[in-house]
């Protein structure tokens, strides 16, 4: 009788797919290690393993993630069928998508790793922007600084008659 019953309930439940997706978590990128057999190249912070995993699991990149496929889940659906794993001394993070149906699942963990690197992506570009700027800032300072000293030392000169020898 039980393994009737645990027969017939196999044959109504729906089957649950798992892909997964893993980046490798360099000091200087983050590298899409199985996708498909493709094998792009990207570029990112060194996050701690905890970083990415809160990342990732974010509305708004899971709201994009969801927009990008059509799919017809909430952000928070698609939450709870995500799981970022990762041993704490590995550079490995590993995006795991339980799905019922096989290509969402593996579509769903590719481009969430696609969209995380296109924020990631961002985020280096705006900090690459304000540091710019930062040393632009400071370089201008010491400019007019090293101008106004220059004008001082002239005015020194021709008050007292230095001559300059070099």
């Amino acid at each position: 009788g039980v393994f009737m019953l645990a027969f017939l309930l196999s044959l109504i439940k729906t089957p649950v797919y798992e892909a997964r997706s893993k980046l490798l978590n360099r000091k200087d990128r983050v590298e899409i290690v199985i996708q498909n057999h493709r094998r792009p190249d990207f570029y990112t912070h060194d996050y701690s393993y905890l970083t990415i995993k809160k990342m990732m699991t974010t509305l708004p990149l899971l709201r994009e993630v969801v927009e990008d496929l059509s799919l017809d889940i909430s952000p928070h659906e698609l939450c709870s069928r995500i799981r970022v794993e990762a041993d704490e001394d590995s550079d490995v993070v590993e995006i795991v998508v339980n799905q019922p149906k096989a290509d969402k699942a593996s579509d769903i963990a590719n481009q969430l790793a696609r969209c995380f690197i296109k924020k990631d992506k961002g985020l280096r570009r705006k900090l690459a922007e304000n540091s710019y700027q930062y040393l632009k800032t400071e370089t201008d300072k010491v400019r007019n600084q090293l101008e106004k000293i220059e004008e001082e030392l002239v005015e020194f000169s021709n008050r007292y008659g230095v001559i300059d020898l070099t």
